[in-house]
């Protein structure tokens, strides 16, 4: 048998490992971008934890501005009350118009007037009721032909309401309202004293 003998150059360019070019600058700027890189990721991720926490820190103090306007509130705040010499008024001027229409309704069923029955009167103001205006004293003149009617108001618009309102009534639809006088009294600032004059010879008001 005969022996196949071959050499081989190893130093052939076949087996030699290629050589690479490196290119030591080119790295450097790929690792500067790199780390560039990471530090502004790391420092937009420090700046949004930031805004949030300022946020929160501003929410906070907002609340606790907030729950300490409320705490001052809550002093100064004072429940409403009725007035204790108003209240003391009423009710004085409630038993006296008692009275007075007791007496009055007595008077009239003994047709002791001549002139137009009081208790009618009575009825047509005791039926007008209009918010904030309560009368404080009545007086009837010339056997019921003239009244004077005195009262109070927390608001002077709503005193022609009630006039008007009275009006609309069989007893008054006939009288006419001479005057209308309108004090605000320095013991009861918050509401107005007004009076009122009828006449039975004229029907305007």
């Amino acid at each position: 048998m005969a022996r196949i003998i071959q050499e081989v150059n190893f130093f052939q360019d076949d087996f030699q490992q290629p050589v690479v070019d490196f290119d030591f600058e080119k790295m450097q700027w790929t690792i500067a971008i790199s780390a560039l890189f990471l530090i502004t990721m790391v420092f937009n991720q420090w700046a949004g934890v930031n805004a949030l926490q300022e946020n929160v820190d501003s929410a906070i103090l907002q609340e606790q501005l907030l729950m300490s306007q409320i705490e001052d509130k809550k002093h100064l705040y004072r429940e409403p009350s009725a007035d204790p010499k108003l209240v003391a008024m009423l009710k004085n001027i409630a038993l006296k118009n008692i009275n007075r229409r007791t007496l009055f309704a007595y008077v009239d069923s003994l047709n002791v007037l001549n002139g137009p029955q009081i208790s009618s009167y009575y009825t047509a103001l005791a039926s007008c009721d209009t918010a904030g205006v309560w009368l404080t004293e009545i007086s009837f003149k010339n056997n019921g032909q003239d009244i004077y009617l005195q009262g109070m108001s927390a608001s002077a618009h709503a005193i022609p309401l009630y006039v008007a309102k009275l009006k609309q009534s069989p007893a008054f639809v006939n009288k006419s309202f001479q005057s209308l006088d309108m004090i605000r009294q320095d013991e009861f600032p918050h509401y107005i004293e007004f009076v009122l004059r009828t006449d039975i010879k004229s029907d305007d008001v």
